[in-house]
């Protein structure tokens, strides 16, 4: 996606509203990691008030590599919805974050490995 002020745009009305999660955790040889992925009004996660639009297990018998580049396709679209390509049953309503396009918000990753988490934040442009 192109950078607007800084920010990643996803734009519903480009190529059918289609973004590319891309991480790397380095989980330093552990069994693997959850992969939590947010849509925040802010740089801050809360659990309380942010979207989760998506989530993975990366280890031996998860969906993505716990130790490599991982990526996942996924689309907002003109409902205010976020879907990932391994979760298409799922679409997570977001419209509750937007008071009007083109709003300015975070995507968070938060990987966890047991009870110990970091997070990274990504400026986003929704459109």
């Amino acid at each position: 996606s192109e950078l607007e002020d800084g920010r990643v745009t996803i734009d519903s009305a480009i190529n059918n509203g289609e973004f590319e999660l891309v991480w790397e955790v380095d989980d330093d040889n552990a069994s693997g990691y959850n992969a939590y992925f947010w849509l925040s009004v802010n740089s801050n996660l809360d659990e309380d008030n942010d979207v989760r639009f998506y989530y993975v297990w990366c280890g031996e018998y998860g969906r993505c590599d716990h130790d490599d580049r991982n990526d996942e396709d996924c689309w907002f679209d003109n409902n205010l919805e976020m879907v990932c390509e391994d979760d298409d049953n799922y679409e997570y309503d977001v419209d509750e974050l937007i008071d009007s396009l083109p709003e300015d918000l975070y995507i968070i990753i938060e990987a966890c490995n047991g009870a110990d988490c970091d997070t990274e934040t990504v400026p986003v442009r929704l459109r």
